[in-house]
């Protein structure tokens, strides 16, 4: 009776230790992560030829984004929401910034750096911060 307590103890504690870390972790700063160059018009075009290559490549890595901002807005916690052009059929890639301050304009060229997220209709990129504008 005493062993089986103790080992529903045991695995009670390793499993509140183990959500305990994983709830806690810090978060990816991917502005000190190397980053894979890419247009946002090359990145949404590969997504739409071949999703499941597109996201072996790219899913959950860090990447630098070219392009023009074709439309600014804000999400719920009022932070810019860029979305860079990518020629054709109206969409993009929707990038979500890191900084709520950041000084972006529509129609300028840039490049944003930020985590891959995967595509649904466009490529989604979070945690992104400016890496060069280019006026």
């Amino acid at each position: 009776m005493k062993a089986r307590s103790s080992i529903a103890l045991f695995v009670l504690l390793a499993i509140s230790f183990s959500v305990y870390i994983t709830y806690n972790k810090p978060h990816r700063n991917p502005e000190d992560e190397q980053g894979i160059a890419i247009s946002a018009a090359e990145l949404l075009r590969q997504f739409q030829l071949n999703e499941d290559s597109a996201n072996l490549l790219y899913l959950d890595k860090t990447v630098v984004v070219s392009g023009k901002i074709v439309n600014i807005t804000h999400n719920q916690e009022n932070i810019p929401v860029v979305m860079l052009a990518a020629e054709g059929d109206g969409f993009g890639v929707q990038c979500t910034m890191q900084d709520s301050k950041a000084n972006l304009k529509k129609n300028e060229f840039v490049m944003l750096k930020g985590i891959c997220k995967g595509f649904l209709s466009d490529v989604i990129i979070t945690n992104t911060s400016v890496a060069q504008i280019k006026k």
